[in-house]
């Protein structure tokens, strides 16, 4: 699949043609200008006005603000889907639903086809994305392993005959508990229904997907860009503060004594004549005007300054404290076993208050006694052949993997491979494996190298898979990023894409990215000044 063109029924919209293979979606920086830093300009909005056209995604903290200001207006999407145009027209709107939007073959391949476009929190890790892909196991795994070349539906049989025996085992010692206990078992369920509710009452205390810690990690980057832009206009204004003070300080000499000027020309037999006293007078008033015009213009200077500053000293504070706070949640890793341990307590209380409240009779414990037997000899069964696709001759993986290899090394000088490995519940683990002598270069450029390897990894599933009409678009992937490691990123990926016939959208940050690339890929330039160079040609 290819995008042709973005558009919108919005008058001021900057409508956007699409290039065949890399396109660059820039915001603008101002030398000298922090005030324009080619934030908030609409880079990222472009991916999502893509997704809520494909897919119907409403990303509330961009589309609230869509709705407020464009309601019912239109947002067209042109797309090539298997060498056929079709034009979309989707509205703005809280009713949109999915089937709104495309036909049943793209909304039947929806994941596969929007798996690749990642956002700033995409870039933990290759495979698990926070924004598609997220929860229990068994709701990624088997999709990414069928991404992989592998048979899908094996790993999801074999992860859910593995849920149902542990769910079996716990009703049946649930029900041996039971046993053992005192028959008059009201007192017991009464206790258990108390634990539960203060148990509930804590897990919502903990707002657990606030303090996921990709979240949290994309939030703090986010909260850092703000606190470095409000520190840096800060020290800039205060710097004007101060030299307009010490302006003030000087005044140009507003008076002059004629006489002594008079005396001085007589005994140099110099005439004094009339008119220049008058003329001395002119200047004289002059230059007291332009005195009294100057220390106005500082001091309405000075104000100006004094009054950004008053507004930017707590907005800066406030953005440290709150940095401060994520800090201390990052730094926290006791979070999430916390919640899962109440979590895992909850279900294990409810599972029993069920029991107790239900009469066991002795056939019931039989049954379950009896499916967990059978479910053993599926989940036996299923392992074997889970195993058995994982050691399998897979052309397609191997492919991928050459072209991630390649492109790794072309690009961030490591060699690493995409490595699948039986674990010790005998599911599969999927992870990066780099050579052990790279292993400190990678470590030390963890977060750079992370972020390109996800971004490589995406190229090299949709040139290994053509089939599959892959969307690749990320955002941000290359801010932040040190120069020569972003020129070698784009030049690698422009020849890939040429060579395999991909389309890859990226937004940027107009930084250290090289004339050559701009003049061939760039496909719109944004800026928060004037207005009318962000993508909506307003400000919203």
């Amino acid at each position: 699949m290819k995008i042709l063109e973005l558009s919108s029924t919005v008058s001021t919209f900057r409508n956007i043609r699409f290039k065949p293979f890399l396109n660059l979606v820039l915001g603008n920086k101002a030398e000298g200008n922090e005030s324009i830093s080619g934030h908030n300009v609409g880079k990222t909005s472009v991916l999502r006005l893509i997704e809520y056209c494909l897919f119907g995604k409403k990303h509330e903290d961009y589309f609230d603000g869509w709705l407020a200001k464009f309601k019912n207006e239109k947002i067209n999407l042109t797309i090539d889907y298997q060498d056929d145009v079709k034009a979309l027209s989707v509205p703005i709107s809280k009713r949109l639903s999915f089937t709104n939007t495309i036909n049943e073959v793209l909304r039947d391949n929806r994941n596969v086809i929007g798996y690749s476009i990642r956002y700033k929190s995409d870039y933990n890790d290759e495979f698990s994305r926070i924004n598609s892909l997220r929860g229990k196991d068994i709701n990624w795994k088997p999709f990414v392993f069928g991404l992989l070349g592998y048979n899908e539906k094996i790993m999801r049989d074999k992860m859910q005959s593995d849920i149902d025996y542990s769910n079996t085992d716990n009703v049946l010692k649930a029900i041996d508990s039971a046993d053992q206990k005192d028959p008059d078992k009201s007192e017991i369920v009464n206790r258990l229904v108390v634990e539960a509710q203060e148990i509930r009452i804590a897990m919502s205390k903990f707002d657990f997907f606030q303090y996921e810690k990709q979240v949290f990690s994309s939030r703090l980057n986010i909260l850092d860009e703000e606190y470095s832009a409000a520190k840096t206009r800060i020290r800039k204004l205060e710097v004007e503060l101060q030299t307009i003070q010490k302006s003030l300080g000087f005044q140009l000499k507003s008076s002059f004594n004629i006489h002594e000027l008079k005396k001085i020309y007589a005994e140099c037999g110099i005439l004094f004549a009339d008119g220049v006293v008058k003329r001395f007078d002119e200047v004289v008033d002059f230059n007291n005007k332009l005195t009294l015009s100057r220390k106005k213009m500082l001091e309405e200077m000075a104000y100006s300054c004094s009054k950004e500053l008053k507004g930017l000293y707590p907005e800066a504070k406030k953005t440290s404290e709150l940095r401060a706070k994520y800090l201390e949640v990052l730094s926290r890793k006791d979070y999430k076993e916390e919640y899962e341990k109440l979590q895992s307590r909850l279900i294990e209380i409810e599972k029993e208050i069920s029991v107790l409240t239900v009469p066991i009779f002795k056939k019931s414990k039989e049954e379950f006694i009896k499916r967990k037997n059978e479910l053993e000899n599926i989940v036996s069964n299923n392992t074997v052949a889970l195993r058995e696709e994982l050691n399998r001759e897979n052309i397609d993986f191997e492919q991928l993997n050459a072209y991630y290899t390649m492109l790794i090394q072309s690009v961030l000088g490591i060699r690493a491979k995409i490595d699948l490995q039986e674990n010790s519940n005998s599911n599969i683990k999927f992870w990066i494996k780099i050579k052990d002598e790279d292993m400190d270069l990678f470590t030390l450029r963890g977060e750079a190298f992370r972020k390109l390897s996800c971004g490589l990894f995406d190229l090299a599933l949709a040139a290994a898979f053509p089939d599959r009409n892959m969307i690749i678009a990320h955002d941000g992937i290359i801010d932040g990023i040190e120069q020569p490691l972003k020129r070698r990123y784009l030049l690698c990926v422009y020849r890939f894409t040429k060579m395999h016939n991909i389309q890859y959208t990226l937004s940027a940050i107009n930084e250290g990215i090289v004339p050559e690339i701009i003049s061939r890929c760039s496909i719109i330039q944004l800026s928060d000044f004037p207005e009318t160079k962000t993508l909506f040609g307003l400000q919203y």
